[in-house]
Parts: structure tokens; sequence; C-alpha cells
């Protein structure tokens, strides 16, 4: 299961467990948040779009630090002006888990160790896909290539000989 939220004029899809940073919001380490701007809500294959919103539904997540971003150098120039500006800017952002969505991810909420477990798996389900393709289309060329070199490519050339008038001319 898993939702698009947005919040801080930003949209991110979050599942149970997650871990993201969002532009600050307002609360206490360790505080519940309440998230009601959900975009989009999938569980398995039943997807719910809001227009825009998604009603009723709700993402909690519980608030894990507040802190300030890595510093952004801001610098103007004009040149032949004698005009240099530098200033810094520090995004703030708080970084929050999600508990559940929709209060029904609780039974659903997977620890880190089994979603890399999964990840693992998938991957390794694509790369036997992928391999199964290869050896397909290997299959099919050497088959080909049977088939070309099973055809008779040595057909016999005929000679035509083109007979000309031998008799000498009078002039001779």
């Amino acid at each position: 299961m898993y939702a698009v939220i947005k919040t801080g004029g930003k949209q991110y899809k979050v599942a149970a467990g997650d871990y993201l940073k969002v532009e600050k919001l307002d609360g206490d380490v360790g505080s519940k948040v309440v998230i009601d701007k959900i975009l989009m809500l999938a569980d398995g294959d039943d997807v719910t779009i809001g227009s825009p919103l998604v009603d009723g539904a709700k993402v909690n997540a519980t608030v894990l630090s507040h802190g300030k971003g890595d510093k952004v150098m801001i610098f103007k120039f004009s040149r032949r002006k004698h005009y240099r500006k530098t200033q810094g800017h520090r995004q703030s952002y708080t970084e929050i888990q999600i508990d559940d969505i929709n209060g029904k991810g609780a039974a659903k909420k997977l620890l880190p160790n089994l979603r890399r477990q999964k990840k693992k798996q998938l991957k390794s389900l694509q790369l036997n896909q992928r391999l199964k393709s290869l050896q397909l289309r290997n299959q099919l060329q050497q088959k080909q290539n049977q088939q070309i070199r099973n055809k008779s490519w040595h057909i016999k050339k005929q000679v035509v000989v083109h007979e000309t008038d031998a008799t000498p001319s009078p002039n001779d």
C-alpha cells in the first residue's frame, strides 16, 4: 500500500515505514503529525485518484527531527560595475517516519530489512527474465543460422558459351 501526499508544495510517494525529509512542519520531536492532503492512494490493484484530493484519506507520521539542509551560496556579479554580492541560505526541514496510511497500514508495516529483501527478490526476478529472453534470442539466432547453412547456396553456375562467327574475313 502506498500513497502520494502533498506537503510543503512538493509531492512524495510514501509507504508505511518510510523515512523522508519534508519542508519544516510544526510539531515537537516525537509528536504525531496527520497529513490529509492525499492525491492518490493505492492498495494492490485498487487505485484511488483524488480530484484533487482523496476524501477521508490520511497519512499518520511521527516527527523524528528538525534541521537545516546544506548551505546554498548565492553569488551575484556584474562585470565592470564593481558589484559583487554573496549570500547564503540553509533550508529548514523536518524528518518524519510514515506510521500508517489511512489508519489501515499498521498491520502492513514493513521493516527496512524486509523491504530490502523484497527489492533483492525483485531484482533477481528481473535478472532471470532478462537471462531467459537472451537465451531465447540466442536459440532463435542459432536456428536461423542452421536454416541458412542447410539451404543449398552452392548452385552451379551455368556457363553459356556464345559461339562467334569464326570464319575469317575475306580481307585477310
